[in-house]
């Protein structure tokens, strides 16, 4: 009871709520029909509705729902009233309604059933979608245009990734072939600031790309070189004139680079100017540059050694004979003796000054034979101290486990010479010359530095107690005609002659030496693995190199020598026949033949040379032995036709003992031969 009592409304609650529900129908933004549920009759409408659809209040009440022209088609084709009935809410989100005036608008409908005491009704809320249509349109329009936006800012990034892409494609690709250009290039600003490098400079530099970039360098490069390079820079950039110029510049190591460089000013559109610079390293085209220069500078004291040779050696052989004759008819403790020893001392530097310009223009021949260093080193001792002098001390230290190399003996023997000419020069006042031989093992490493095969070699010392030497002049101690003595006290020869034997026979040489401390010279020569049967070495005496009335036939076309041969020959017991020319040699030897056991012969006669000569005297008599003797061959095949032929030779000037030497040497050959074919 309780319960019922509270759920009775007062009369003026219900009042206060239908003043309420009016209010608020008659001020809805919403239209709102009320509809007879059973009949469809419009109860009542609110003034939204009527206002919306331009009727007034009396053509709805009282009139079905389908009758109304707003209704009549979506009642008959949408919207069925049963529906209406049936359910207790329908919704329609767009329904399709035209105003009296004939304006077409779209609405929302929501129908709900329910009761009003015992009345049965439906209430038809009808809202407006025009606004919200509005609003949707201009979402849709803004979804559009945002769509449309991000499309078009999708392509322009598109676009734009593409375009930084293909820049940076083009930037990756100038940058890998400015790199891969094998001479460096480089880029300044007008501050001669560095903006770019390629790989070549940085290598050329020896400097990395990050401490090139954003700098001048002037801390790097020496004071002078950024001087010229800073007035040229701006030279360039003032002018906008290109310039091509030969340079030096400091490279990695503090190697000094001979290049050429272009430069090239370049304006960008802000008018920023900005040097660009090709350098090209030219540093081993100057030295093959200079190889060649010394090459024809060689072949031209070739070609001069060659011309002065023959006659200078022709005439050294005249004084150097006629000295050692006069010096057997005086007395040995006399001044006179003394004098003619000098003379014979004197003709025999010269001799030795002809044969470096000879060796050093590449015009004396060389023939290779195994050698063992410690005998020729013993051979020439006793040349070697009348050469150096008695105030110096010549020292012998010789390794007997040295092995054999292949060389030529005369070039070795040269080698040494000049060496210890060297030597003594560097010590005025007297010293010490040190010889020593060695066998060395140079292993890989070693090998690649000096450019030559691994292995045993053969290690010759040549050292000294002199003055020494500054490590500026050993720079330039095996140049030719480089020298630091006096004006007539030096060639400039005598150590690159040593250079180039050494080289030529596939050696090295090394210099050790600082001022006051002496000095060391080392030479390098391959050993070979071969067996040589080692000559006894006999002391000749004058007596037993003299003949038995043996003849010889003597062609020379030099008048003096050819006098001092044939005193040679007599004075030891020989007797000569002599020529002047290839036409007489056939004469006098075909008159002769059966008495004439030798000939001996100057290669270079009038008319016919010596060996054409010879060829034709030996169709006479076949077998006879030979000796050539010149001052010089021009052509070094002419020393192998010597040697292929079985032929003696003798290089002038030479000493009577040496002549008789290879006189006996041949006749007795000659002898065993013949004792050979015709045995006992």
């Amino acid at each position: 009871m309780q319960n019922t009592a509270e759920n009775i409304r007062s009369p003026e609650e219900i009042n206060i709520s239908e003043i309420r529900y009016r209010r608020l129908f008659e001020t809805a933004r919403d239209g709102v029909l009320i509809l007879d549920a059973e009949t469809g009759k419009i109860l009542d409408v609110n003034p939204f509705l009527i206002g919306a659809l331009e009727y007034t209040k009396e053509e709805f009440i009282g009139k079905r729902l389908w009758e109304i022209s707003p209704f009549k088609d979506i009642l008959a084709n949408k919207i069925s009233f049963k529906n209406l009935q049936g359910k207790l809410c329908i919704r329609y989100d767009n329904l399709p309604l035209e105003t009296k005036s004939g304006n077409k608008m779209e609405f929302e409908f929501v129908s709900n059933v329910y009761m009003e005491g015992n009345l049965k009704v439906i209430q038809c809320n009808i809202r407006d979608n025009s606004q919200r249509k509005l609003l949707d349109n201009l979402k849709e329009q803004q979804v559009e245009i945002s769509r449309n936006a991000k499309e078009k800012i999708d392509l322009l990034n598109t676009q734009f990734n593409k375009a930084n892409e293909d820049l940076n494609i083009t930037r990756d690709t100038l940058s890998v072939i400015i790199n891969t250009i094998g001479d460096p290039v480089f880029v300044k600003d007008e501050n001669s600031v560095f903006i770019l490098a390629n790989n070549a400079l940085c290598n050329m530099l020896g400097i990395e790309r990050k401490n090139i970039i954003g700098k001048t360098l002037a801390e790097s490069l020496p004071e002078d070189q950024m001087k010229h390079f800073f007035e040229m820079d701006k030279m360039v950039l003032d002018s906008g004139q290109e310039n091509i110029s030969e340079e030096l510049l400091t490279g990695k190591d503090g190697k000094i680079l001979n290049i050429i460089t272009k430069k090239t000013r370049y304006v960008d559109k802000n008018g920023k100017r900005f040097l660009v610079s090709l350098i090209h390293d030219i540093t081993e085209s100057k030295r093959l540059e200079a190889n060649a220069l010394q090459s024809q500078k060689m072949e031209s004291i070739g070609v001069l050694a060659g011309g002065i040779a023959h006659d200078f050696n022709n005439l050294l052989t005249i004084i150097m004979g006629n000295a050692d004759l006069a010096s057997k008819s005086v007395d040995k403790n006399s001044k006179a003796f003394e004098e003619l020893k000098e003379i014979s001392l004197t003709a025999s530097r010269a001799a030795i000054l002809t044969r470096q310009l000879l060796l050093y223009g590449r015009k004396h021949p060389m023939g290779l034979a195994p050698l063992n260093i410690n005998n020729t080193i013993t051979n020439i001792l006793a040349m070697l101290k009348r050469l150096i002098g008695e105030n110096i001390e010549i020292k012998v230290e010789l390794d007997p486990g040295v092995g054999i190399i292949m060389a030529d003996e005369s070039n070795i023997e040269q080698v040494i010479t000049n060496l210890c000419i060297n030597a003594r020069d560097a010590m005025p006042e007297g010293g010490v010359i040190s010889i020593k031989s060695a066998v060395i093992d140079v292993e890989e490493k070693q090998s690649k530095i000096e450019d030559v095969q691994p292995g045993a070699y053969v290690r010759l010392s040549v050292s000294d107690t002199g003055c020494g030497i500054d490590k500026e002049t050993i720079k330039r101690i095996f140049e030719p005609f480089f020298t630091t003595k006096g004006v007539g006290k030096g060639t400039g020869l005598g150590l690159s002659v040593v250079y180039g034997i050494i080289k030529a026979h596939c050696g090295w040489i090394n210099v050790y030496s600082e001022p006051s401390l002496g000095s060391v010279f080392n030479i390098f020569l391959p050993e070979v693995k071969i067996k040589v049967t080692e000559k006894k070495e006999v002391k000749e005496e004058l007596d037993n190199l003299k003949g038995s009335g043996e003849s010889i036939l003597l062609i020379e076309d030099n008048a003096g020598i050819l006098l001092l041969m044939k005193k040679y020959l007599n004075e030891n017991n020989y007797f000569a026949y002599t020529a002047e020319n290839s036409e007489q040699a056939v004469k006098v030897f075909s008159a002769n033949a059966e008495k004439i056991v030798l000939i001996i012969s100057d290669f270079i006669l009038p008319g016919k040379n010596g060996l054409e000569t010879v060829k034709e005297i030996r169709q006479i008599k076949k077998g006879i032995p030979v000796i050539i003797s010149s001052g010089y061959l021009e052509d070094k095949s002419k020393y192998s036709d010597i040697l292929e032929n079985g032929y003696g030779y003798i290089q002038k000037p030479f000493e009577t003992k040496e002549l008789l030497k290879l006189v006996r040497e041949k006749l007795d050959n000659k002898i065993r031969l013949i004792a050979k074919k015709n045995p006992k």
